[in-house]
């Protein structure tokens, strides 16, 4: 399995937006194949970070992901919401190392 972190940060004034478009992804992302698990939590600690924890089977289903309609559609509006690039780290569980 493939962990994938995604670490955010959001324009001070977008967090409604940002929260709307992303949760409506993490909901349709969620019923996808070979995705065990999609959370969105925010930063208690610093105002508009936010990580995404996401669980999937194999690079293909990141790939199948990637190119899903709602995934595809999300991308470039996300990004005007954005304070900073995304950062994206990704962990294999430890069966896969």
């Amino acid at each position: 399995m493939i962990v994938l972190n995604v670490y955010i940060k959001v324009k001070d004034n977008s967090e409604k937006e940002f929260l709307e478009i992303t949760n409506k992804m993490v909901k349709e992302s969620r019923k996808e194949n070979g995705n065990n698990g999609y959370e969105l939590y925010k930063d208690l600690d610093n105002d508009y970070q936010y990580l995404t924890v996401e669980y999937w089977e194999n690079e293909d289903a990141i790939e199948i992901h990637n190119n899903s309609k709602h995934f595809t559609e999300f991308y470039p509006k996300v990004n005007e919401f954005l304070k900073e690039e995304m950062v994206f780290k990704k962990y294999y569980t430890e069966g896969e190392i």
